[in-house]
């Protein structure tokens, strides 16, 4: 009862804030703010080709494991990938990055933590042989990224970045929040939209819709709309695929996680067949501290349950394993990967662009200075 009473006073307060302040144009003016300030960057061209995937909406879209997706298939073809990111969650001192030239931080999954580069780039370092360059300075990052001989750069959360310039973006959204023509979407601060589609659509190839499952990949909002908006976008359908989901079948689980939609994590678990006896929910990147993870652990023993978070919760809590080994067996991270068919046939699209635009040789696949 105390879960859905605070869902209906978040409701009611969210739509008091909106009937309040919408006279005073607050969308209208972030929605100005933001358009200056993207025509007073100065935009790099770098010598390398610049892969751009971002999102719209604030919160999890499934963009990271897109990411992780391309970055493997570009991989497998031989070139040298850098992937660059801001490393958002991290651990900052504001004074010294103010005062000082900023480091750019080169992850490596068994020397650094979440806390010093983010739990996104620290799971991309891990799952990928790419490079992961972090820096909040996306120029800096990619100016080393070159010094070390990288043949295509993947920024990943470019969307809003015009610093670099780009030569393909993909947006990505999940097919979990297509309930609506996307027109009908608001920005910030009375929606989630970190700017409105038509503008967003203006700068990009290619639209990737996550799925959970088959059913939900067959909505057309997004198909009308953008064939109305943007017919020259390209669409692309992906599903999300549970690895190991037999784990999770029919066992009863106390799920946590703090990401942007954690709605989207315990839909998953309940497709692969999970009972989910209990939710905690934290905030997005949250860092948990040792005592949180101590207390996670202690009141699954109570309900007789195992444990059950998501791949980017689990690789903060990963710094405890040593001291706790022996009860950290009851763990589980649920994995998620992208259909490498529909990955493949999104990664030939990329290139038959680069290629068709004189980015990448047809017989070499080398960038062309032009």
């Amino acid at each position: 009862m105390n879960f859905i009473s605070s869902k209906f006073v978040k409701k009611i307060a969210k739509n008091l804030f909106y009937i309040m302040f919408k006279p005073l144009f607050l969308d209208k003016i972030y929605l100005i703010i933001q358009s200056l300030y993207f025509k007073l960057q100065k935009v790099m061209m770098v010598s390398v080709p610049v892969i751009s995937i971002g999102n719209i909406e604030m919160g999890g879209t499934g963009k990271t494991p897109l990411v992780e997706a391309m970055a493997k298939r570009i991989s497998k073809d031989g070139y040298k990938v850098a992937i660059l990111s801001r490393g958002y969650g991290r651990k900052q001192n504001i004074f010294k990055n103010i005062f000082k030239k900023e480091d750019v931080i080169i992850v490596d999954y068994n020397k650094h933590t979440a806390e010093e580069v983010g739990d996104e780039p620290l799971l991309l370092s891990k799952a990928t042989k790419a490079k992961v360059y972090v820096a909040n300075n996306r120029v800096l990052a990619a100016k080393t990224a070159m010094e070390d001989g990288c043949d295509i750069i993947l920024m990943d959360d470019g969307h809003q970045n015009f610093k670099i310039q780009k030569d393909f973006s993909i947006i990505v959204t999940s097919a979990l929040d297509l309930k609506h023509d996307p027109s009908l979407y608001k920005t910030i601060p009375f929606g989630r939209l970190r700017e409105d589609w038509e503008n967003a659509l203006d700068r990009t190839e290619a639209i990737v819709i996550v799925g959970y499952d088959k059913s939900m990949l067959e909505s057309h909002y997004y198909y009308n709309y953008t064939s109305r908006v943007a017919p020259d976008v390209k669409i692309f359908k992906i599903l999300a695929e549970t690895k190991n989901q037999e784990n999770y079948t029919g066992k009863k689980f106390l799920a946590f996680t703090g990401i942007g939609q954690p709605e989207k994590f315990f839909f998953t678990l309940k497709q692969c067949g999970a009972i989910i006896v209990e939710k905690h929910v934290f905030n997005d990147h949250h860092r948990y501290k040792e005592k949180e993870v101590i207390s996670l652990i202690q009141r699954a023993k109570e309900l007789e349950v195992d444990l059950v978070t998501t791949s980017k919760d689990y690789i903060k809590i990963s710094q405890y394993n040593n001291q706790y080994d022996n009860i950290y067996h009851n763990i589980y991270q649920l994995e998620i990967s992208y259909n490498e068919p529909q990955v493949d046939r999104l990664y030939n699209f990329v290139f038959d662009h680069l290629i068709a635009n004189r980015i990448l040789d047809v017989n070499k696949r080398i960038y062309l200075t032009l």
